[in-house]
């Protein structure tokens, strides 16, 4: 199981830290829905991934600190109350 801990983000940029849960998911034969990975939206960075699914993957291998939630409902994982969000189509 991977762990993320909020000290992960010292030292690095919050989409350095989520690039963990990206990389993971297209290692796992999801895709990037758009290039560039990282775009930005009015309150930070998002990644668009195809594939659901995902979440599923996300909850069996990492253990996530309470500053990254999984909304499943809206289908995106969320750092720092919309800093950086990965939205899975």
């Amino acid at each position: 199981m991977k762990i993320i801990s909020d000290s992960d983000f010292d030292n690095k940029s919050p989409d350095e830290v989520m690039d963990v849960i990206v990389d993971f998911l297209l290692e796992a034969g999801n895709s990037l829905a758009r290039e560039p990975r990282w775009g930005s939206n009015p309150t930070g960075y998002l990644c668009l991934v195809e594939n659901r699914s995902g979440f599923d993957l996300i909850k069996s291998n990492f253990r996530l600190p309470s500053s990254i939630s999984l909304q499943v409902d809206k289908a995106v994982i969320d750092y720092g109350l919309g800093t950086v969000r990965v939205r899975i189509k």
